[in-house]
This record gives structure tokens, sequence and C-alpha cells, in this order.
């Protein structure tokens, strides 16, 4: 359920719960439409309802309306190495962000009157209590699983092993590299630490940590190999990077 604070009383989004709750599940970042009696529009990272007329409200989920939702759970540290799920609000929201690329956001806890700042594109992920100024690792859940995860190019079938992912067997496009040493698809990598503990794929041991780091080295080596065996690859963005080179270069 919705609701939006008017001076010091929440009010019931009303008919409207089903479309804007779509549209969080959805991940969207705004939603816009006749809310709560006025045009406007809801800014789900900053959780703020704006009327055309300039008017703000602050808006709230009272509870979890869709059970067994395909968004998986962010997790944060406990304790050292021992990851918990974040709440379902906030594993939610932070989703959101991360689609939307954003370099942080701000979940201000409106009922425990706490905040507390994300820095997503740090590594590792942190959380901080803006209160406490307390730090936290977060295990980041993937924007897309597994199951709904579209390839971004044609799976070539002389691709090398060592270009695969271990999970997928698929070739990677961002390879990192987890605790155990060995490189994976980051989706695939983080879908299987959000899914269960934080173990090893290839070993099964667990792990202390969650963070990854970016596989450069391996990147290159599958750029290079793409452009000798496949020179067609780079008509689809795969690599940003890549890809903003050769425009440069071509102009």
């Amino acid at each position: 359920m919705w609701k939006a604070k008017n001076d010091n009383d929440w009010v019931d989004c009303g008919p409207l719960n089903d479309k804007v709750e779509e549209a969080f599940q959805k991940g969207l970042h705004i939603f816009q439409g006749n809310t709560f009696g006025k045009d406007g529009g809801i800014d789900f990272i900053e959780m703020l309802h704006t009327a055309t007329d300039g008017s703000q409200r602050h808006i709230v989920r009272s509870h979890v309306t869709t059970p067994g939702t395909k968004e998986l759970a962010w997790g944060f540290e406990a304790c050292h190495g021992e990851f918990v799920p974040c709440n379902p609000h906030m594993s939610a929201l932070l989703t959101i962000a991360r689609r939307n690329k954003l370099a942080e956001i701000v979940v201000h806890d409106y009922h425990n009157d706490t905040s507390k700042r994300v820095f997503l594109t740090k590594t590792p992920i942190v959380q901080r209590n803006e209160h406490t100024m307390m730090i936290r690792v977060l295990n980041p859940a993937p924007t897309n699983t597994m199951c709904s995860w579209k390839r971004p190019y044609p799976d070539y079938a002389d691709a090398p092993d060592n270009f695969k992912c271990p999970i997928t067997y698929e070739l990677m496009y961002d390879p990192v590299i987890a605790a155990d040493g060995h490189t994976y698809e980051r989706h695939a990598i983080e879908e299987t630490f959000t899914r269960s503990k934080i173990k090893s794929p290839m070993t099964n041991e667990h792990l202390n940590t969650p963070v990854l780091y970016p596989n450069v080295d391996k990147r290159k080596e599958i750029q290079a190999w793409l452009d000798t065996n496949h020179a067609g690859w780079s008509t689809i963005s795969i690599f940003p990077s890549k890809m903003t080179s050769r425009k440069k270069a071509r102009k």
C-alpha cells in the first residue's frame, strides 16, 4: 500500500496503488499521472511526489504488496564476512538506483527517522548511516537475473573456454574477479551470491567478501579475440569505452 504525507498524516494512494506498485516493481525512476488528486509525478528514488503546481509530498510503502517478487534482495554485512538480506523496500530502491546508473542514493526511513547514503559506484558498494556514520559493505543484487537476461551478442561456438563464464558457460562481456581468484560474468556471480551464501561456485568454499573487481585484462583479451575472429561484433555496443574511442577515431 502506498501513502503520501499530508501535513502530519499519511493519506492512502487509493485506486492508484496497483499502478504505482507496478511501476515500482518494474524499476522505474519516475511515475507520471494523476496522483493523489493532482497531476504530477512520483520520483521513486527520492520517494517524493511533485505536483504540477510545485507542491511536494513524501511517499511511503506501508508494506510489501507483492510477496514472491522476482526482485532479489541486497545484503548488508552484519558482522565480518556474514551478510543478511536488506529490508525489501531498501532492496527495491537500490535496484532502481542501480538500473538508473546513479552514483549514490540517500534512503530515509520516516518511521525511524534515519537516513542511509549508499555509494553505488564504489568498490565495494557501501552504505553509510548519516546519523551514526557507521559504514557497512553491501552485497548487491543484479539488475537482471540469469533467466531474464538477454544476450548482448550471439553465442560464438568457437569462443575459447577461458573466455566463458563458468556459471553461464557463455562468452563474458563484463568479467569480474571474485575473492576465490576466479573470473565470472558480473550478473551471474552477483545472482549466485544473492540467492545463496557467499561461496565460490568453483570450490564451494565460503568467501569472506562478495566484492568483485573488473578483470580488465580478460576484457581486453576478449575484445582482441572478437576483433580477429568476429569483426562485426563492434556494431553492437558491448564495451562503451571501445565504442567511444572508435567514434572519435572516425571523426
